[in-house]
């Protein structure tokens, strides 16, 4: 949708919204009214005019490196009022990496339990970084849903996973040791025979069958599956509401379940820390999708990288509005 008054301040919500002390204790918080109803439309045209592009197979319309140089886009992560809600997150400058969208109907799976291993494989462990999950359809778990659920990090917090994934990687390519074939089946349909693409739409009725037993996380077993579930948070979200996270926060997909509304739409976006270091052990050895703008960036392998080929958003110094 087209609209020739365009600007960056119209493409905020007029009562934007956060509990910051909440996001710094748990990790992630909703944010009421991110964007405007106008910036909605022009996510929704994005995504509808994007095809599905993924790895994975988990829902109907996942695709990466969307919109990463719509002009909209980048005008609303420039501005003054954009930086102060990372700041207020208790983030420092950060640059952003990527544009993703993520549809689901009532035949997708979604994403189980995961954390970012793919999504900032190409960083270090201890570095920092965030996503914000900005809801264009609504999200009611009462109803639908299809939304997301999340895990304090005061719970159960990600960062060792990453810690061991890197750890992990680094062996397989100092030849340590390898991992079976089989385990690649988890990195997307590519990897699986015809039998076992047949199985895997098995999995949602074995997981409500025998919930302690199966779980199609790779981090956790069933039983902690049932743990992380009684234990996550849930939001009601209206079309241009979000969701802000750390990396370090598990969550998964909830079910979008057979209603009136055929789909739920929802774009991502993601940031790193400008101090991060490109681990490109990491990055080429873990499986997920290509991010364009951090191949843009990248300076060697343990070196920072140059923030001036990125978009940076400045929190630590003067703004321009």
């Amino acid at each position: 949708m087209k609209n020739n008054n365009f600007t960056p301040a119209s493409s905020f919500g007029k009562n934007t919204s956060v509990d910051a002390n909440y996001y710094l204790e748990h990790g992630f918080a909703d944010v009421r009214e991110l964007i405007s109803k106008e910036m909605v439309e022009n996510l929704r045209d994005i995504n509808n005019q994007t095809k599905s592009n993924s790895a994975f197979d988990s829902f109907k319309r996942n695709t990466y490196n969307v919109a990463i140089e719509d002009e909209k886009i980048l005008s609303f992560i420039r501005t003054e009022k954009f930086a102060d809600l990372v700041k207020k997150l208790g983030y420092e400058d950060c640059v952003f990496t990527d544009g993703i969208i993520f549809e689901t109907d009532s035949n997708s799976v979604g994403f189980d339990w995961h954390i970012g291993v793919t999504s900032f494989k190409y960083i270090y462990p201890e570095d920092r970084a965030f996503s914000i999950w900005i809801a264009l359809d609504d999200v009611d778990p009462e109803k639908q849903d299809g939304g997301m659920s999340l895990l304090s990090t005061q719970a159960f917090s990600g960062h060792e996973f990453y810690k061991l994934q890197s750890k992990v990687t680094k062996s397989l390519t100092e030849g340590k040791y390898k991992i079976p074939a089989i385990f690649k089946t988890v990195l997307g349909p590519r990897f699986r025979t015809e039998e076992q693409k047949k199985f895997k739409e098995l999995y949602p009725f074995i997981q409500e069958k025998i919930p302690h037993l199966f779980s199609e996380s790779l981090y956790i077993s069933g039983f902690a599956r049932n743990l992380f579930d009684s234990e996550s948070v849930r939001y009601r979200l209206a079309p241009g509401d979000a969701i802000a996270f750390d990396k370090d926060v598990f969550h998964k997909s909830n079910r979008f379940l057979p209603g009136p509304q055929l789909s739920r739409r929802a774009f991502v976006m993601r940031f790193i820390d400008v101090k991060s270091r490109y681990n490109q052990v990491n990055s080429d050895k873990t499986g997920g999708d290509v991010s364009v703008l951090v191949n843009k960036m990248i300076a060697g392998n343990g070196n920072h990288f140059d923030i001036q080929k990125g978009t940076v958003i400045r929190t630590t110094s003067e703004v321009k509005k």
